[in-house]
């Protein structure tokens, strides 16, 4: 029971935080499957930190505005990070 207490804890924070930047991609608008993208290179490693301490991060990025959200697709299609500076940098919305 404690489990699935953190676990609707940790998916309603992060539905706060999509809903805080948007609640689409930034790209095409769609409002499903969303990732958190990065504009710049991250310094920190996501498979070695655990999902709260991910999430945190997340919201710290958002609020200095390096993150947003893309679909799964066009988060694949961007790639990198560096990549979307000056493939798409017009497109994102500061």
């Amino acid at each position: 029971m404690r489990c699935d207490v953190r676990r609707k804890k940790y998916r309603r924070d992060r539905r706060e935080l999509i809903a805080a930047l948007g609640h689409k991609c930034f790209k095409c608008g769609y409002k499903w499957r969303l990732e958190f993208h990065h504009l710049t290179k991250r310094t920190w490693i996501t498979r070695k930190t655990n999902r709260w301490t991910r999430l945190k991060r997340y919201k710290e990025e958002a609020e200095a505005g390096i993150v947003v959200l893309a679909c799964r697709r066009c988060n694949a299609q961007i790639g990198r990070p560096l990549d979307i500076q000056t493939e798409w940098k017009d497109e994102i919305e500061p």
